[in-house]
């Protein structure tokens, strides 16, 4: 299988995949088949043909554990108490006793669209922002495709570093929008601080994990993607969609 970083110059990196199996919009969301594959194969076959020097599925269920496994992939049961994926990526980087200053990648396993080249970009992005603790993606779309629940916005202060997340539509009266796309790049020591502190209101009011690092002050810094590549799976009405786009490309 082809790999994206050896053409780069990224340090080496590791990636891991929260997989939920009880989602509220979509229950068992990464074992749904989309043309015949589990959709947590998707992200797991992008993760590794970015290069990652390893690649890991933490979920709270056997079920998805035992798929991954299944496809060849490497996965692991974490705790059933976790509040986002970023918590479950940090006991990941708990016990397998990452260093510090180790490249982690928080990869969502429903945005099987995202490419290794995405991946690749984001870490680029905390590498190239020392003011950075968090990198992550969006992409400009017309206003109104930010009006759906499962889209979230994201306002950006004039580098690029993230002012607000939100499931409303940001910024009201503008002709296009910044669709937040889900990944997250962290040095280990600031995913560790991350998931070691209180879940504030906003993110809790909004259920977006990134709000708590905007919270205590944190600086996201949001690299840009194509629009037309990034369709995520929330209900199993994107599931069609998704399909339409696989079976064309």
């Amino acid at each position: 299988m082809n790999t994206i970083k050896s053409e780069t110059s990224l340090p080496n990196f590791k990636v891991v995949i929260p997989a939920r199996y009880a989602s509220r919009r979509f229950p068992g969301k990464p074992l749904h088949k989309i043309l015949g594959k589990p959709l947590i194969q998707y992200s797991y076959e992008n993760a590794v043909r970015s290069g990652a020097d390893e690649v890991i599925v933490a979920s709270d269920d056997k079920r998805i554990v035992d798929c991954v496994r299944g496809f060849g992939g490497i996965a692991c049961l974490s705790s059933m108490t976790h509040k986002t994926g970023s918590d479950r990526s940090a006991e990941i980087a708990e016990t397998r006793q990452w260093e510090d200053n180790q490249v982690v990648v928080n990869l969502q396993g429903d945005e099987p669209l995202l490419s290794p080249q995405d991946i690749c970009s984001a870490v680029q992005c905390l590498v190239a922002h020392p003011n950075a603790d968090v990198a992550t993606l969006a992409a400009e779309v017309a206003i109104e495709e930010l009006a759906a629940d499962n889209i979230v916005s994201v306002v950006c202060d004039h580098e690029h570093f993230a002012l607000y997340f939100s499931r409303a539509v940001l910024p009201t009266g503008a002709k296009t929008g910044l669709h937040h796309i889900g990944i997250y790049v962290y040095y280990c020591n600031s995913l560790k601080h991350f998931a070691s502190l209180a879940q504030p209101e906003i993110e809790q009011s909004e259920c977006l994990e990134q709000l708590r690092v905007l919270w205590y002050g944190g600086a996201i810094y949001v690299g840009m993607v194509s629009s037309a590549a990034h369709v995520g799976v929330d209900t199993e009405a994107d599931v069609l969609k998704l399909e339409e786009i696989l079976t064309r490309s």
